[in-house]
């Protein structure tokens, strides 16, 4: 019991050989991929080992450049380097989960030699000075559990406002959690004072018990304001998936229109076809040339909406391909197309509309917002081995582009709440099929590249 009460020494004593290597395992599980296999545990065991060495090691360059241990700023440096570790992460979720974990590990351990003070009855036990280290100790895998259940992993669009929000409610509650604490420090130096000590003993206890339900308090907060980032979140991201699926929606109720009013077209165009091909003859064998060329210029003019549209053997790319082409020429942009395409492909028709869909919808965006629509867009499709390469390319303004937060390219889009949901979307269906999706700025052309295996998802 002595030695345990020995490595636990309380609120002041943060260079403790417990804490550090507690805050160690928890920053591996908060931060690393867990699982049951053998080949996983190996992983996290020596993750752990490597960080305590890193630690140790910064904890030994704090001594030599401050002339005294500083364990806090060491554990919060092997954090953030375990975390610029973890790429499966996102990076919202990373900088979310160390800031959060940190602000709740500072009020904690500070608040710690406030218990035995505020609570008379533990000095009265031979093991009390050991609850309130105890206690921390719980309460740091409480809260590793809290923000491995409430994390924002899977959430593909996270409003950088609620970002914000919540970093700023951890650096406030950790900054205001020191304040007290050094209020508290003064009041036992003031204490100590052979002056002031007969005034102050008697307020002992009550301001101990004030300085622990204030830092209790900036936990709850920190804690249901994670919470909280969590649910906004989650009712963001679902907003904006029922905003893609809407748009979605009101493109495949286009895309029925145009397929109805082209089959209308050329099924007029079937009837007039015999009538006009022996008018031409006839012109032709009269030699009445210029007649002819005037008649086909107005016969071609008529019907270019009919005779230009894609058809590369497969319905669903044959549909969405044409909508889309019918939505570039409203806004005065050429699509061209190089689509090498069987009638069946190893994609459900959904992904394939999805893919594509977005594909053009962003190519279209950043060509309107460039201006240089005479420009126009390219897009080709291909096969090549085991595999099949989607390309889009258009024109852009390098001063109108953005990164997502993985430092991929993004053209501006004016609806902000589903702006770079699209490329988000590509990439989802890119790695369902085992491919890739890589989206860059090449001078002033955009250019995405999409890459699906020629198997199926199974």
């Amino acid at each position: 019991m002595d030695l345990f009460c020995l490595l636990t020494g309380g609120a002041y004593n943060m260079g403790n050989l417990i804490t550090n290597l507690l805050f160690t395992v928890c920053t591996v599980i908060l931060l690393g991929e867990l699982g049951r296999s053998s080949r996983t545990i190996v992983r996290r065991v020596v993750d752990g080992l490597l960080l305590i060495a890193l630690q140790t090691a910064l904890d030994v360059v704090f001594q030599s450049l401050l002339a005294q241990t500083q364990s806090m700023p060491s554990l919060f440096l092997m954090m953030t380097a375990y975390a610029l570790l973890q790429t499966r992460l996102t990076p919202i979720d990373r900088v979310v989960r160390c800031a959060t974990f940190m602000a709740l590990f500072v009020i904690t351990v500070s608040m710690t030699g406030m218990i035995t003070t505020a609570f008379s009855l533990l000095r009265r036990l031979s093991f009390g000075y050991s609850i309130p280290s105890a206690i921390s100790y719980a309460a740091m895998f409480f809260f590793v559990f809290l923000l491995r259940r409430f994390s924002v992993e899977r959430f593909s669009f996270i409003p950088s406002h609620y970002v914000v929000l919540i970093l700023l409610t951890d650096v406030a509650g950790a900054v205001a959690s020191n304040s007290f604490i050094t209020t508290y420090s003064y009041y036992l130096a003031a204490k100590n004072d052979s002056y002031l000590s007969i005034y102050l003993m008697q307020f002992e206890q009550s301001f101990a018990s004030v300085n622990l339900f204030v830092n209790v308090s900036f936990i709850m907060l920190i804690s249901i304001s994670y919470v909280m980032f969590h649910l906004l979140a989650k009712e963001h991201d679902e907003r904006a998936e029922l905003l893609v699926t809407k748009r979605s929606e009101e493109d495949s109720a286009d895309m029925a229109n145009l397929t109805q009013r082209t089959y209308e077209q050329l099924r007029e165009m079937r009837h007039e076809i015999k009538n006009h091909d022996a008018y031409m003859k006839s012109l032709l064998d009269a030699g009445e040339y210029e007649e002819l060329k005037d008649f086909f210029e107005v016969y071609s003019a008529d019907h270019a909406e009919v005779l230009h549209h894609v058809s590369c053997g497969n319905r669903t790319v044959d549909a969405v391909v044409n909508s889309k082409i019918t939505l570039a020429q409203s806004r005065g942009i050429e699509v061209k197309t190089m689509l090498a395409v069987p009638s069946e492909l190893p994609f459900s028709a959904g992904d394939l509309y999805s893919l594509l869909a977005n594909l053009l919808d962003n190519a279209i965006e950043g060509t309107s917002a460039c201006g240089r629509e005479d420009e126009g867009i390219r897009l080709s499709i291909r096969p090549e081995g085991d595999y099949y390469f989607f390309m889009a390319t258009n024109p852009c303004d390098p001063k109108l582009m953005r990164r997502t937060r993985g430092g991929v390219l993004l053209t501006s889009k004016s609806d902000d709440d589903v702006h770079g949901y699209g490329t988000r979307v590509i990439s989802r269906i890119a790695e369902k099929y085992q491919g890739s999706a890589r989206f860059t700025a090449e001078g002033k052309t955009f250019v995405a590249n999409v890459m699906l295996a020629g198997t199926s998802a199974e």
